[in-house]
């Protein structure tokens, strides 16, 4: 599990997560940790896939966009590169609705303030650092959601794909936030759906075997 962010209002506890970029760091050290150990589970260390929906598809997109945020300390040998992702309905901008989860800093210059927080906010969205050379992924959303707007999806699709990456997007027409998730807003058959998507596409990839 990785630390998690404090929702609004709650108390910091101990071993909670003081910002995003350790949410990220989190990532980013069990995949060196798998990669160290492949031999030991049987693993390629060059086919690790990851998945993520909603704060998770955030940063399953991070592990194929976003440098630094690495562990202090950590053997940095071990590389954290993903090679396969799947993104449900994931965080991908932070400078709009979710700028709320960056810190404002205060120093008595609002202008000043405003665009440090604004360029953080860019420095942890997948939108804002696309590159070439990374990672097919599989983009999923629904029309519905409200939590996450699927032009956000779309924007990322259009900007990871004209940067020369891989990608395919799916989007539903009547699904809402978090359609993988069985007993929370899709039907049972739309959640299977969703999940046999997400089989086919690491199927194509050849990270499962076709049945």
């Amino acid at each position: 599990q990785y630390r998690l962010l404090p929702q609004e209002g709650e108390l910091q506890e101990d071993g909670a997560a003081r910002s995003v970029e350790e949410c990220i760091s989190d990532c980013k050290s069990a995949i060196r940790y798998i990669r160290g150990h492949a031999l030991q589970f049987g693993i390629h260390p060059d086919r690790i896939a990851v998945a993520g929906d909603s704060a998770g598809g955030h940063l399953a997109a991070s592990m194929a966009t976003l440098a630094g945020c690495d562990e202090p300390g950590e053997d940095l040998a071990t590389s954290a590169k993903v090679d396969l992702v799947v993104n449900c309905n994931g965080i991908v901008d932070f400078t709009g609705k979710w700028k709320m989860m960056i810190p404002q800093r205060e120093c008595g210059q609002p202008v000043v303030n405003w665009m440090e927080r604004h360029k953080h906010a860019q420095a942890l969205s997948p939108l804002y650092n696309v590159a070439a050379g990374q990672p097919p992924m599989l983009i999923m959303h629904g029309l519905e959601d409200e939590v996450v707007i699927p032009e956000d999806a779309v924007r990322f699709y259009e900007a990871y794909t004209a940067a020369g990456n891989e990608a395919e997007l799916v989007l539903y027409a009547e699904l809402k936030h978090a359609f993988i998730l069985f007993d929370y807003t899709a039907a049972e058959v739309e959640v299977l759906r969703a999940l046999g998507r997400i089989d086919d596409f690491l199927v194509s990839h050849h990270f499962l075997e076709a049945r």
